[in-house]
């Protein structure tokens, strides 16, 4: 079973004390942000635990496609497996991530020519979300892609599994308007709305960007 760790990828790792998220590939003249999305509940009843992690933040569509080696167009299929630890002491989770299958529609660029990327290949996407015994775990809000539904991926590879650039900025719906970023639908929680609003104000611009850019 593959297993995501912290080298030069965006990847899922949790810790005892939070969520970390190593980013290597982006150059030295990037900022690094922490403004990110913020998990209260989901929209169903299922419990949803978020954690923070420092990961690149994008500007726009240049900055995100210039610092990212690999861009596709495709589909989720199914999940493969989802991959957790638990701590020997407490027993509570402290790593985990889904590991999801993604068909290929279209190859918009492969810097380093990888032969797995091809139309109509399909490659390991490692989500950094997953559920067990009804909670959701994630990281940066981070919301796992759904099954049969278009997405354009910024991608980054180690170890034959890819991982989406900068979290939460790498994986943008094509067959809706929606970020599919977990946050709060709280109203009356003042900071949550705020932070509800700072994400929307974050994503939306470079979404909308994308999605105009590669529009069928």
């Amino acid at each position: 079973m593959k297993k995501i760790i912290l080298t030069t990828a965006s990847v899922l790792a949790i810790s005892l004390g939070g969520y970390a998220v190593a980013d290597n590939l982006i150059s030295e003249g990037n900022s690094q942000t922490e403004k990110v999305a913020s998990i209260v509940k989901s929209e169903k009843t299922t419990k949803v635990m978020n954690s923070h992690g420092k990961t690149d933040y994008f500007e726009n569509i240049e900055e995100l496609e210039n610092s990212t080696p690999i861009i596709v167009r495709g589909v989720k299929t199914q999940v493969l497996n989802t991959d957790f630890d638990t701590s020997k002491v407490t027993g509570e989770i402290v790593s985990g991530y889904t590991e999801s299958e993604f068909k290929i529609l279209e190859v918009i660029k492969n810097e380093e020519n990888n032969e797995k990327i091809k139309v109509d290949s399909k490659i390991s996407v490692g989500e950094m979300a997953f559920e067990n015994e009804g909670t959701i775990y994630t990281i940066n809000g981070y919301q796992e892609m759904k099954d049969d539904k278009e997405y354009l991926l910024y991608l980054v590879e180690q170890d034959g599994l890819f991982a989406p650039r900068g979290v939460v900025f790498g994986k943008i719906p094509l067959d809706s308007q929606e970020l599919e970023i977990y946050t709060t639908d709280s109203s009356e929680d003042v900071e949550d709305a705020e932070e509800a609003t700072e994400i929307q104000e974050t994503f939306e611009p470079l979404f909308d960007e994308v999605r105009e850019k590669y529009a069928q």
